[in-house]
């Protein structure tokens, strides 16, 4: 006799492992049938076979398949299969489709590609890779290792799932980094890994020189700027003209500081603080680069292309030139300098009254690092007079504005940033982990207050 329930559990057994054929005895296994109950499960899989809800081929039984036979573009993403899985993700829209390792194709992370959409479970999408529309890497960076007399590149980036065989090894050598331009991309089906030779040889692997320049060749980070990039900055001129000052508020005699990490070059953002008998007023000032960058000027263009400066241990590759980021723009001591500034009114209570955005120019009076700033708070450093006032009343003023945050239902979340020790080398010897003192979080709510 037909069980609706246990038609339920039948197609629910087969819709969990699509690709598995079950005996009768197997799903009754599975199901937990009772002996009385036998007649009804032969039954019921004899009217789901009638009904097309389920496959019955040599007396087993299958899910059907839903054929959708549909083609997506999207991106290959092999993390999976970095860590040895048997499948992996094409992204797309509106949601990912799996894809098992045998239907890969000869895909490799991040490459455009097409797939056929073989069928639908439970919402889920599952394909087979038919074309690889565009490569993400005409060229990978990883090691040169021999093996029974041939070369192959193991890539740093661990989500390129295979080795590449070299066919031209140039004048590398096993056991360095080396830039491998491939040539063929393999083939899976006939077990054949993809090759390239070998275009630049970078020196030998654990030379932290050579790592940082495989990380700078394997993202194709700029090192240099475009002439054309340079040339515009011939025509900016380090000196401020009075035509600009007279339209901006002169700050330069309100006392002002930087406080930045130790190993700072440029300091883009610096604070000042005055109090009266009505309360406080805070002036957080931040470098105007938009008045020397046209946002039609090959400057810009060259910005919003590296979207970021790149940090390095005892490195950088900056967004802007040196001449705007560390010179011009940078708010260095002594030096009169181009602004924007959020000016934040405070009653005696730390409420705020008012607050103005303008155009400013300042002058700073000293540049401070976080442990400088720190060890004044715990007594063992001194500052001249006004310069010390001016700290203490900044760090009531941060006290009440984190407390007045969590009041507000502000989440900290007090995860410490890894700091990582070098040795006159480059070599990593230690680690540390970050505190959050009293002088970051001045600069953490001061900057808040700006960016609200």
């Amino acid at each position: 006799m037909y069980d609706n329930k246990l038609a339920y559990k039948i197609k629910k057994i087969l819709e969990d492992r699509p690709h598995n054929q079950f005996k009768i005895k197997e799903l009754s296994q599975a199901i937990g049938i009772r002996k009385h109950k036998y007649k009804d499960l032969i039954d019921t899989l004899f009217k789901l076979s009638r009904d097309k809800e389920i496959s019955q081929k040599n007396r087993k039984y299958q899910a059907i398949k839903v054929k959708t036979s549909k083609y997506i573009t999207g991106i290959f993403d092999a993390t999976t299969l970095a860590k040895n899985k048997s499948y992996a993700f094409i992204k797309a829209e509106p949601e990912d489709i799996f894809v098992s390792s045998e239907d890969t194709l000869n895909a490799y992370h991040n490459d455009s590609v097409e797939v056929n959409v073989e069928y639908q479970r439970n919402g889920k999408k599952y394909g087979i890779i038919t074309k690889v529309v565009k490569r993400a890497n005409e060229n990978l960076v990883g090691t040169l290792q021999e093996y029974n007399g041939k070369h192959y590149i193991i890539p740093d980036n661990s989500r390129i799932h295979t080795n590449f065989a070299v066919n031209d090894i140039a004048s590398a050598i096993s056991g360095e980094k080396v830039v491998l331009g491939v040539t063929n991309w393999g083939s899976r089906d006939y077990y054949k890994l993809p090759a390239g030779n070998i275009l630049e040889v970078l020196g030998k692997a654990g030379n932290p020189d050579v790592e940082i320049l495989s990380v700078i060749r394997q993202y194709n980070l700029p090192l240099e700027f475009p002439q054309n990039v340079l040339s515009e900055l011939d025509a900016i001129s380090d000196e401020i003209q009075d035509n600009v000052i007279s339209k901006r508020k002169d700050l330069r005699d309100l006392l002002t500081f930087t406080i930045d990490p130790a190993s700072a070059k440029d300091f883009d953002d610096a604070i000042s603080l005055v109090k009266d008998e009505k309360g406080l007023t805070l002036y957080v000032h931040i470098a105007d680069v938009a008045q020397y960058i046209g946002i039609k000027s090959k400057l810009f263009e060259e910005a919003a292309k590296r979207g970021n400066s790149y940090y390095f241990p005892k490195r950088v590759i900056p967004m802007l030139p040196e001449k705007i980021s560390n010179k011009i723009c940078s708010l260095r001591p002594f030096e009169d300098k181009l602004t924007l500034t959020v000016q934040t009114r405070y009653n005696n209570n730390f409420k705020i009254i008012s607050q103005r955005v303008y155009e400013s120019i300042i002058c700073s009076n000293a540049r401070f690092n976080y442990e400088e700033i720190d060890e004044f708070f715990e007594e063992k450093k001194e500052f001249e007079a006004e310069i010390a006032e001016a700290l203490k009343i900044m760090r009531k003023l941060s006290a009440n504005l984190t407390q007045n945050r969590v009041k507000c239902g502000y989440l900290r979340l007090n995860i410490p940033e890894t700091i990582f020790i070098f040795d006159d080398e480059g070599h990593v010897v230690d680690l540390d982990r970050s505190k959050e003192t009293a002088s970051h979080k001045i600069i953490e709510n001061f900057m808040l207050v700006a960016n609200e």
